[in-house]
C-alpha cells in the first residue's frame, strides 16, 4: 500500500458544437440542393425574359408590316384614281374632238340585220316576244277573213280546235282554212303551238273539241295511218328522219308501206326517181352518204310515194346550208304549183316561209293573232320587228 498508484492517461475534451460525421455530410447535401434550385430559378427567369422579348419583337414587326401595307394600299388607290381621272379626261376630249367618227360607227352598227334585213338594236327574250306579239291584235281574225284568204273554197279546214298532249291543252279554239293547191305558213314565238297544229292535223295529239276536215270528209278521229292511206295527208318530219343504213331506194319504199301491194309502192318510187334525177343517181347508195339537202329531198320524196293531197311540212330549212334551203323551197314550190299539193308549213326562217306561202298565220299562245297574205305580213312593221329582225 505504501507504493504509489499509477495515474490514468487524460482523455481529450469533447466539443459539443462540432458536428460529428454524418451530420456534417447532410449539411453539405442540403447546401448543394439549394444551390441547384437557385440556379434553376435563375435560368427560368432568363428564359421568361427571352420569350417576352421575342413576343415584343413580333408585335413590333406586325405593327410595322400593317403600317407599310396600309401605306401601300393608300398609294395604290391614289394612283388608280389618278389613272381613272386621266382616262375620263382623254375620253371626253376624244368624244368632243371626233363626233364624225362616232356617227359613222353608229351608222355601221345600224346595218347589222337578221335574215339580211332589219335592225337588231334590241334583243328580246322569248317571253317578251310573246307578250309583244299578243299586243298586235286584241282579237284574232274572223272566220270570214280566213275564208277570204282561202278564196272562199277551203279544202283543209280546222274549226274551233282545242288540242294538246296528255291533259295539257296547247291550242285554244284554233281555226284554219286553206284552199286546194294553196300554201300556208305558221310563224310565231317558241311555244306558240305551231308544230301542235301539224301534229293535230295528222293525229299526234289529244283533241278535246273541234273538227278537222279535208274536202267534205271529217278526219278528226282518224289515226295517222288512216289519214295517210285514206285522207291523203302526209307528214314530213323535221331533219334526220331517213334511215342512214338503208339505200335511197329502200328509204323510198318505206314511204309506201301502206300500199296494198309492193308493186304499187315500187311503181310510186320509180315515179319519184323519174322526177328527181339527183336521187335516181344514188338509188343504190346508203342514205347516210347523202348531203343535208339530198336527205331533205329524200324525206320529202318518201312522203310523195303515197301520193297525198296535203303535205304537212315541219321546219323544211332546219339544219341546212343556204344553198340547200333554196333547193328545198324550189322543190316545195314545184309540188304546189305543178302537182297541185296543198302545203301547211311551220318554218323557223319566218322571212323565207312568208315569201314562199300564199297565206301566213301568226300564232301566240295557241291562238291566231294575225292572218293575212304572206307578202302583206312581210310588210307589216310589227311582224317585221318581232319575227324578221327589224
Amino acid at each position: 500500500m505504501g507504493q504509489d498508484t499509477p495515474t490514468p492517461p487524460a482523455r481529450p475534451a469533447i466539443n459539443i458544437e462540432q458536428p460529428i460525421g454524418r451530420h456534417a455530410s447532410g449539411n453539405r447535401a442540403e447546401q448543394a440542393a439549394k444551390a441547384v434550385a437557385k440556379k434553376a430559378v435563375a435560368k427560368k427567369a432568363v428564359a421568361k425574359k427571352a420569350v417576352a422579348k421575342k413576343a415584343s419583337t413580333k408585335a413590333v414587326a406586325k405593327k410595322t408590316a400593317k403600317a407599310v401595307t396600309k401605306k401601300s394600299a393608300a398609294k395604290t388607290n391614289a394612283a388608280a384614281k389618278k389613272a381613272v381621272k386621266k382616262a375620263s379626261k382623254a375620253a371626253a376630249k376624244k368624244a368632243t374632238k371626233k363626233p364624225a367618227a362616232k356617227k359613222a360607227k353608229a351608222s355601221k352598227d345600224k346595218k347589222i340585220s337578221g335574215y339580211g334585213m332589219g335592225k337588231v338594236d334590241v334583243v328580246m327574250s322569248v317571253d317578251q316576244v310573246g307578250k309583244e306579239a299578243a299586243k298586235i291584235a286584241k282579237e284574232g281574225p274572223t272566220l270570214k277573213a280566213l275564208d277570204q284568204l282561202a278564196k272562199n273554197d277551203a279544202f283543209l279546214t280546222i274549226e274551233d280546235l282545242c288540242a294538246g298532249y296528255g291533259k295539257m291543252q296547247i291550242l285554244h279554239n284554233f281555226s284554219l282554212k286553206i284552199g286546194k293547191g294553196q300554201s300556208l305558213c305558221l310563224i310565231g314565238p317558241n311555244g306558240a303551238g305551231k308544230s301542235t297544229v301539224l301534229h293535230s292535223i295528222f293525229g299526234f295529239t289529244n283533241i278535246f273539241s273541234g273538227k278537222i276536215s279535208v274536202g267534205d270528209k271529217d278526219v278528226t278521229a282518224l289515226t295517222p295511218s288512216q289519214k295517210l292511206a285514206n285522207a291523203g295527208i302526209a307528214y314530213i318530219l323535221q331533219d334526220k328522219s331517213v334511215f342512214p343504213g338503208m339505200t335511197v331506194e329502200e328509204n323510198l319504199m318505206m314511204g309506201g308501206f301502206l300500199k296494198n301491194k309492193p308493186t304499187e309502192a315500187k311503181a310510186a318510187a320509180e315515179m319519184v326517181f323519174d322526177k328527181y334525177s339527183r336521187l335516181a343517181e344514188r338509188r343504190d347508195k346508203p342514205a347516210g352518204v347523202l348531203s343535208g339537202g339530198e336527205r331533205r329531198l329524200l324525206e320529202i320524196s318518201r312522203a310523195l310515194v303515197m301520193e297525198p293531197d296535203v303535205l304537212l311540212v315541219d321546219e323544211p330549212s332546219i339544219g341546212l346550208e343556204p344553198r340547200f334551203i333554196d333547193m328545198v323551197f324550189e322543190i316545195l314550190h314545184d309540188l304546189q304549183h305543178r302537182d297541185g299539193k296543198t302545203i301547211v308549213m311551220v318554218e323557223q326562217n319566218a322571212k323565207k316561209g312568208l315569201e314562199f306561202a300564199d297565206i301566213g298565220y301568226v300564232l301566240v299562245s295557241g291562238e291566231t293573232a294575225l292572218a293575212d297574205n304572206g307578202d302583206k305580213l312581210l310588210k307589216n312593221p310589227e311582224v317585221g320587228r318581232l319575227f324578221l329582225g327589224g
